[in-house]
């Protein structure tokens, strides 16, 4: 699924896709990081909708007449999906960025085919939704397998009908279906530029102003009704806010941890070379060296900040599976971006969706040779040449790069980098190309080996 936006601040046109694993890159205020929290902002919204007008397609489903969404019909849900995006455009910005941005168009395109959604009435004695006197529940399966459900409430607002609640579940379900391939409950983070700083100040900045606003903390209701968003008092956008208040209330899943055991390994071996991050039994996030006293993040290296928030979505309670990482290689030596490359790669095949952004000409040529060697025909052996392991290849062809180039306006055009998987070759960042070039030929000048 690819989101589509038009004429948004200083973003004239782009269409990002959202299934795996999106590269953003450009110069400077070129709007990389305005178009990373719209998407989070979108992501955010769809899966909190209200107010979805019915259309005649869509019924309230029973046993013998259930609803059912595939290939054929899923475009009539993003219909509804971007009516309401249409509507909702200007709250959405004003809710994600806590000021006003002119945005022109905001929609969803889907090309590819979908599983086959079945909505019918949850089998009474199965049926973990409360009574029938405050739900109506419904069973979903997806290609026939039991893939969740979910309770209308029979306490509806003024206007509101169970159809309309039926429809705003649906249009959210579809959603996740087709950014995730799953239906179930899943959440966002975006991982600010300024990690280090907010690493340390978090705690200070939730406490001392969120505590006032803990009944509104709903930021996503798009219902006409008024309410307080503590980003807004803080001037933080959303996104940035959220991240703190992730910081603020993890809490480690040992299950998870678990599964995300080959993950957090890698970093601790290749990144951290042999340290650790955790939280010690005070809950304080530490840096834990082989042989030596734990160091709190503040006495810590920036870039173990910068490092330590992946170890903990690794490890969170929180079903995280879409990660929003701006400048991925702050703080981090020309070494470390080659294992951060690595690390992207195995973070995808394990099923996050990652869009990332650099100014790095070294992240982006150590993506770029990695996605080439993830598709070469002679790869296991190339792989093992250059000291790299299976896991470190793509094993899906997910990924898309886009470069922010600004037009004679000075907006930016965000266009797609074309590569070429079938001869081996990755992308061709022109724009550090331009770059490395000037360097290059500066240094044949000042040491005399090209006329001035």
């Amino acid at each position: 699924m690819k989101l589509n936006v038009e004429n948004f601040g200083k973003i004239k046109s782009a269409s990002v896709n959202l299934d795996g694993y999106s590269i953003f890159v450009g110069d400077n205020n070129s709007g990389k990081t305005y178009l990373m929290q719209l998407i989070y902002g979108v992501f955010d919204a769809v899966r909190n909708m209200f107010e979805i007008d019915m259309i005649p397609s869509f019924h309230i489903p029973t046993n013998e007449n259930p609803m059912e969404i595939n290939s054929d019909n899923v475009q009539d849900v993003l219909n509804l999906i971007n009516a309401w995006l249409d509507r909702k455009k200007n709250k959405i910005v004003k809710t994600t960025f806590n000021f006003d941005i002119d945005v022109g168009k905001i929609w969803l395109t889907c090309a590819k085919k979908i599983p086959s959604i079945l909505i019918k009435p949850a089998v009474k004695d199965e049926s973990a939704w409360g009574s029938d006197e405050e739900f109506s529940c419904y069973d979903v399966f997806i290609d026939n397998k039991k893939g969740g459900g979910f309770g209308i409430s029979k306490d509806l607002g003024p206007g509101m009908t169970e159809s309309d609640q039926i429809n705003s579940l649906l249009c959210g379900y579809v959603f996740n279906i087709l950014v995730y391939g799953d239906n179930y409950y899943t959440e966002c983070l975006y991982l600010p530029a300024c990690r280090s700083g907010l690493n340390l100040l978090y705690k200070d900045v939730v406490g001392a102003y969120a505590s006032k606003f803990v009944s509104h903390m709903s930021f996503m209701d798009f219902r006409d009704r008024k309410s307080v968003n503590p980003g807004e008092k803080l001037g933080l956008t959303k996104p940035i806010f959220d991240y703190m208040l992730f910081l603020q209330r993890y809490k480690k899943d040992l299950e998870k941890e678990h599964q995300c055991k080959a993950l957090i390994s890698f970093i601790n071996e290749n990144i951290l070379h042999g340290g650790r991050i955790d939280r010690d039994e005070d809950g304080e996030i530490r840096y834990f060296i082989e042989k030596e006293k734990a160091l709190p993040l503040h006495v810590s290296s920036s870039m173990v900040n910068e490092i330590s928030p992946i170890i903990l979505f690794l490890t969170s309670i929180d079903r995280i599976k879409n990660i929003f990482y701006d400048e991925i290689e702050t703080s981090q030596h020309p070494k470390t971006q080659l294992q951060l490359a690595r690390l992207l790669n195995r973070l995808v095949n394990a099923g996050f969706k990652m869009v990332v952004s650099t100014h790095s000409d070294t992240m982006a040529a150590a993506i770029s040779n990695l996605v080439a060697l993830s598709f070469a025909k002679d790869k296991e052996k190339k792989c093992k040449m250059l000291g790299y392991e299976n896991d470190d290849l793509l094993r899906k062809d997910v990924v898309h790069a886009y470069q922010f180039l600004k037009d004679e306006c000075g907006q930016s055009i965000v266009t797609e980098i074309e590569k070429f998987n079938e001869l081996g070759m990755g992308y061709d960042f022109s724009l550090f190309s331009e770059v490395s070039n000037k360097i290059f030929n500066d240094a044949k000048t000042i040491y005399g080996e090209k006329d001035a």
